[in-house]
């Protein structure tokens, strides 16, 4: 079954003009229902931007978009662990799915593209009523205002990419230490190499649960304290076994190769809760909306339809913030980093234990 199955409308001899066409807008079959009505609504509104003034398409269709969305955006944020319905691929039925946080950053991003349309369709009205003609001094506002946000922009992406790359570089340090460490577990007694073997083996499926699940806070938080609290039983089975007919300099080298472990673990961790401060994409968003009125303002004055120049700007503005934020918190967005974690996951499956060969003993004639 298709999307959707729009018709073409009538074309008029005489007038050579085509007359709205016969569009079928119930006819939307997404996976999800919030999605479906707002395609609805610009169907039902779409036919007849033509012939409506500006103001009219202001009030009538960006407050339907405006509905829709906001409907959108409370289903995405249910109370507790939210939720979001879709729609079975036979039937009527739907059916609740956790929600995931792609969703909720795909719902705002499409929220600020129609908040950047609002801006525009205010920007015009004021730039009627005002009818200011300009000059050198509002044209050098105008550039310092665009500039500045070319250069948040610039730097935000920067920051936001560079630090995805350092994210990436720790978990590799951390894959290498441990790696390390399973090796010179070797330099420690017989006796004593199979229950740290095993407490390594338990500590790094703690590790690769928590990075499956870093999105969800609360069972990090539970996996963390499980993490910490096999370091601290590896710790104090290393320090014993360290002890024990080892030689200082070999016994040295294993106790640092578990600190070292543990110290990159620490610092992958800690890497993935910086992140610049709300106020700064707050700011961000503002100083977009503010160009988008002065977009709007400049806009006033043109005669012919400018809604293609409206439509690239809102989508490019868009696109910067969502990759900024989705470079931000690579894990839970489109942008991932799950190629790097199957280092971690290619380092478990390689710590076995060693086999012991036996002697074999030749068979006499």
């Amino acid at each position: 079954m298709g999307v959707f199955n729009p018709g073409r409308g009538v074309r008029d001899a005489q007038s050579g003009t085509r007359s709205p066409p016969d569009l079928n807008c119930n006819n939307f079959h997404l996976p999800f229902p919030p999605v479906n009505e707002i395609l609805r609504c610009a169907c039902i509104h779409a036919p007849h931007w033509s012939t409506r003034t500006g103001a009219a398409v202001s009030r009538v269709d960006c407050a339907c978009a405006i509905a829709s969305l906001s409907r959108l955006l409370l289903s995405l944020l249910r109370s507790g662990r939210a939720s979001v319905p879709l729609a079975r691929s036979s039937g009527n039925r739907t059916r609740e799915v956790p929600m995931g946080y792609s969703f909720l950053l795909a719902g705002l991003a499409a929220a600020f593209f129609v908040a950047l349309f609002g801006a525009i369709a205010l920007g015009k009205r004021l730039g009627r009523k005002l009818e200011e003609n300009g000059g050198a001094g509002v044209a050098a506002i105008e550039a310092s205002v665009f500039a500045l946000l070319g250069l948040l922009v610039a730097f935000t992406f920067s920051g936001a990419a560079q630090r995805m790359a350092d994210r990436r570089d720790l978990l590799i340090q951390e894959v290498n230490a441990i790696g390390t460490a399973w090796l010179r577990v070797d330099l420690l007694p017989p006796a004593a190499q199979p229950a740290l073997r095993a407490q390594f083996r338990h500590y790094v499926d703690q590790r690769i649960l928590y990075e499956r699940h870093v999105a969800d806070l609360d069972a990090r938080t539970g996996i963390a304290a499980k993490a910490s609290a096999l370091q601290m039983d590896i710790w104090r089975a290393s320090v014993g076994a360290a002890r024990d007919d080892v030689a200082p300099p070999l016994a040295a080298s294993y106790v640092q190769a578990v600190n070292d472990m543990f110290d990159a673990a620490t610092a992958l961790v800690a890497a993935q809760k910086v992140h610049p401060p709300m106020a700064a994409y707050v700011f961000l968003g503002f100083l977009a909306l503010i160009c988008a009125g002065l977009v709007g303002v400049k806009l006033a004055a043109t005669q012919r339809g400018t809604l293609l120049h409206e439509l690239i700007y809102a989508l490019v503005m868009t696109a910067a913030l969502y990759i900024i934020i989705d470079f931000e918190f690579p894990r839970i967005g489109t942008i991932r980093i799950d190629q790097s974690d199957a280092l971690l996951v290619s380092q478990r499956q390689a710590m076995v234990d060693p086999t012991v060969v036996l002697p074999v003993t030749p068979r006499l004639p």
